[in-house]
């Protein structure tokens, strides 16, 4: 989900994730792919297993940072 577009609804984050049933489908077990989340981790439930940090790093070259509890196992 794209939490950027959400907060261009004018209601607020916490509000438009409840509405949805993001926070109970996680709690549920499912997996929650999240762009533009980085202040969303308490209206989704928790810290985020996964976090993936793309940037720039050349002209043809990204680099993509892991961090969270699954990023050890993924190394």
């Amino acid at each position: 989900m794209d939490l950027y577009r959400l907060r261009d609804g004018g209601r607020p984050l916490a509000a438009e994730v409840a509405r949805l049933g993001l926070r109970e489908r996680r709690a549920e077990g499912a997996i929650l792919l999240v762009e533009w989340g980085t202040d969303a981790e308490a209206a989704l439930g928790g810290s985020a297993t996964l976090v993936v940090e793309l940037s720039v790093a050349g002209t043809s070259a990204r680099r993509a940072v892991l961090t969270g509890h699954a990023a050890s196992a993924l190394a």
